[in-house]
């Protein structure tokens, strides 16, 4: 999956439908893979490998810092060929300024969105804390 596939992902997690479908994913695998689990959801999901961790892991403040240098870290890795390619200081210039632009937009996005992205926290930490009979 590349980059704007992954971003546009999470764009659609945060929405009402999006977090839906994926509490809706948590308790199925929750009911068929018992204590496991997460583990089974992680590997058939790699895209939420990152966002079940940190809603399982952290406090929703915590959580949304440590997405935000997640996903910066993600531009970064992105554009590392290009920069290692760059062999002018106008190609590393150009190179740059792409990453700036992609990593501000990325991360203006989560701060514009950040209800949303609380909202999917508090309802995945809640299937996740969810008793399984």
């Amino acid at each position: 999956m590349n980059l704007e596939e992954k971003i546009r992902a999470y764009q659609h997690f945060i929405t009402a439908n999006g977090r839906a479908e994926i509490q809706k994913l948590i308790a199925r695998w929750k009911e068929e893979h018992g204590k496991n689990w997460i583990r089974e959801f992680k590997k058939d999901f790699p895209i939420m490998r990152d966002v079940i961790d940190l809603a399982a892991n952290f406090d929703a403040p915590e959580a949304f810092i440590k997405l935000k240098d997640l996903l910066a870290f993600e531009i970064q890795t992105h554009f590392e060929p290009e920069r290692k390619a760059a062999n002018t200081f106008l190609s590393q210039l150009a190179v740059g300024t792409k990453e700036a632009a992609a990593k501000t937009a990325a991360l203006s996005f989560l701060d514009s969105n950040q209800t949303d992205v609380f909202k999917l926290h508090a309802e995945l930490r809640a299937e996740i804390d969810k008793p399984r009979f």
